[in-house]
C-alpha cells in the first residue's frame, strides 16, 4: 500500500525543514565573505560623509603645505584643481550620503 496522504505531508514538510536549514547556512557562508568589503565600503562612506561636511579642512592642509613647500607642491596644482572640480562636480552626490 501507499503512504497516506498526511504522511507525505510529513515527509515534504521535514525535507523542506533541512532545505531551508540547507539554504540559511549557505546564506551565512556568503554573507561573511562579504563582510570584510562590506566593513571597507562603510568606512569608505564614512570618509566621504566626513569630506562632505567639512571641506575645507583638507583643502586647508594642502595649502599650508604649499606654503611650507611651493617648489615641490607647484606640480600638484593641476591635480589640486582637477579634484576641486570632481568634488563640486560630485557634491550633489555627497548630499545623498549625509545621514538625515
Amino acid at each position: 500500500m501507499g503512504i497516506s496522504h498526511a504522511e507525505e505531508l510529513a515527509q515534504r514538510k521535514q525535507w523542506l525543514l533541512v532545505r531551508s536549514d540547507q539554504l540559511r547556512q549557505g546564506f551565512k557562508q556568503n554573507l561573511q565573505q562579504l563582510a570584510l568589503p562590506l566593513a571597507k565600503l562603510d568606512s569608505t562612506v564614512q570618509g566621504l560623509r566626513w569630506l562632505a561636511a567639512h571641506p575645507l579642512l583638507p583643502l586647508g592642509a594642502l595649502v599650508s603645505v604649499f606654503l611650507l613647500s611651493p617648489r615641490k607642491t607647484a606640480g600638484w596644482i593641476p591635480r589640486i584643481l582637477w579634484g576641486w572640480t570632481m568634488y563640486r562636480k560630485a557634491k550633489d552626490w555627497l548630499s545623498l550620503l549625509r545621514p538625515g
